[in-house]
């Protein structure tokens, strides 16, 4: 039998209320307060928890007629306790109404006839909203990681394509090099398109915000574009590596495709900070970490966030470094006694077997012995590190650092430096803001413990497979509205679904039936299991 015919799932409706229970409702709820003709007869509170429990029973689809159609399917009791008026019927156009003053109400509004623009009652930043309903609803027993994971997924617009299929999109000029596959279109092309939007973006659909951006390519196949918009996700890492954390999502941001990813992923990380995540140090891939230091790392270092990041073909090489006798390589400080044949090894490739992986890691790691390696903690409000030389540090001996010579010869090796030529073995070096700050990072690229490290990157991957895959579907006509605020609503509706399942399956915790969560050093499995689903519901039921 069709979900849709029949009654609703009680522990649907039990997560639907404390969720909707949530700091951010009760702000809307009391901006859409009207002083003026017949008062709203259902409160925001009502409607959107009917948007989740719709959400919770598609797994990845949200419809304003699906979520109107629960009010149909709730008993007397559900309905009372969500605020739902037993003889009202609850209609698309009443869900869609609702979505939209929730709009005007949050974001300042231009009339497109006379150009006046309309303050919103209850301004909120769209990333804040996003993250307080994805985040909000994780109980204090369960704090957030210091150590977050970036990354971003495509998220298609609902809307038909009516221009001529295109290879090369209008993103950020200091973007990643991309090698992406034509996009493909049956759509007939309408004369006109594509259109010039109001940010000077070309406008591909009816849906006057979508843009068009590039998405992963899939089974071996290379990069495609798509219209629509990027979706920025912050992820639990644990902060000691090889102890289990199951996956929450932490932040989230949603721009239109091909935006700039830094300034969509610190829009990210800030509304994170701003909800009580204290983030020190962030994984993300080379589509942030190859923006100009501008437009990411100055940005973090202004949080005072480290991060750990991959290094693309075009930031690798070696460059001079800021003394005489060091060289930079790969992002690391290095005495120029660094052996040739150390200098310019082999990337790390895409599904490269572990062995092959593993071996080419320990040339990496016979880097170590000449590298110039951070000493104390980065001063990131002025951008600059202190390194100190191999010598100094008593890793091996150099004839220019004769304290280095007293090392025991079978223990240390010894390098071949010129004495009296100038070398980095036994320098002290402080690197400012123009130095490779934008490749630079604590632990040496391409060593094993880099790569051991980097491999906590793997848990947003993780999440945008939970998204697209296992715990929900999204994909294009998940949700069918237009505009980037309500398209970003009802995803972050989604999402919202996703970390409740998260919590069952990773904490066994259920909030609709809360009992104390475990802390995530007790939890002894990296995703757990979920718990047995004792309804005729198979997603989100009721499970006590």
């Amino acid at each position: 039998m069709s979900v849709f015919l029949t009654e609703v799932d009680e522990g649907l409706v039990r997560r639907a209320i404390v969720w909707s229970s949530a700091a951010w409702v009760a702000r809307l709820d009391a901006a859409l307060v009207h002083d003026r003709g017949r008062p709203r007869m259902h409160k925001v509170r009502s409607i959107v928890a009917l948007m989740l429990i719709a959400a919770m029973e598609a797994r990845g689809e949200l419809l304003l007629t699906n979520a109107a159609n629960v009010a149909t399917r709730l008993n007397s009791h559900q309905a009372a306790r969500l605020g739902i008026h037993p003889l009202a019927r609850i209609s698309k156009q009443q869900v869609s109404r609702t979505l939209t003053e929730i709009v005007r109400a949050t974001t300042a509004t231009v009339n497109a006839i006379t150009g006046e623009i309309t303050e919103p009652v209850a301004p909120m930043d769209l990333s804040v909203l996003l993250t307080q309903m994805v985040e909000g609803m994780i109980p204090a027993s369960i704090p957030p990681s210091r150590v977050q994971a970036i990354d971003s997924t495509d998220l298609e617009s609902w809307a038909e394509r009516h221009s001529p299929p295109g290879s090369k999109p209008d993103t950020t000029k200091d973007a990643l090099p991309e090698q992406a596959a034509p996009s493909k279109s049956k759509n007939r092309v309408w004369p006109g398109f594509p259109l010039i939007g109001a940010d000077g973006r070309k406008q591909h659909t009816l849906d006057p915000e979508a843009r068009e951006g590039y998405r992963s390519g899939k089974n071996g196949a290379p990069k495609g574009t798509f219209v629509g918009w990027d979706n920025h996700l912050l992820v639990d890492v644990t902060e000691t590596p090889g102890e289990p954390r199951p996956l929450l999502i932490r932040g989230v941001a949603i721009v239109p495709a091909g935006s700039c990813k830094g300034t969509a992923g610190i829009a990210a990380i800030d509304a994170a900070l701003s909800s009580g995540v204290p983030i020190d140090h962030v994984f993300a891939d080379r589509g942030y970490t190859y923006l100009l230091a501008e437009n990411w790392a100055y940005k973090l270092a202004d949080r005072g966030i480290k991060s750990t990041l991959d290094l693309h073909a075009n930031q690798r090489g070696v460059t001079p470094g800021p003394k005489p006798g060091t060289i930079w390589v790969d992002g690391g400080l290095f005495s120029n006694a660094l052996p040739e044949r150390l200098r310019r090894l082999p990337g790390y490739p895409l599904n490269q077997p572990a062995d092959e992986a593993a071996e080419l890691a320990k040339m990496y790691d016979e880097r170590l012995l000449y590298a110039l390696l951070p000493q104390g903690a980065p001063d990131l409000a002025r951008r600059k590190q202190r390194y100190r030389g191999p010598a100094r540090r008593s890793v091996l001996r150099c004839p220019n650092y004769p304290e280095s010579m007293r090392l025991r010869a079978d223990r240390h090796p010894t390098t071949s430096c010129t004495p009296g030529v100038a070398c980095g073995c036994a320098a002290t070096v402080v690197a400012g803001p123009g130095d490779h700050f934008r490749e630079r990072q604590e632990l040496l690229w391409g060593t094993t413990a880099w790569r051991k490290r980097y491999g906590g990157r793997n848990k947003v991957e993780t999440a945008n497979s939970l998204l697209k895959t296992h715990k929900t579907r999204i994909a294009r006509g998940s949700v069918r509205v237009l505009g980037l605020f309500k398209n970003a609503f009802l995803f972050g509706i989604i999402i919202a679904t996703v970390n409740i399942a998260a919590l069952m399956s990773g904490y066994d915790h259920d909030i609709g039936d809360p009992h104390p969560a475990p802390s995530s050093a007790t939890v002894a499995t990296d995703e757990g299991t979920p718990p047995p689903v004792e309804s005729s519901t198979q997603h989100l039921g009721d499970t006590g």
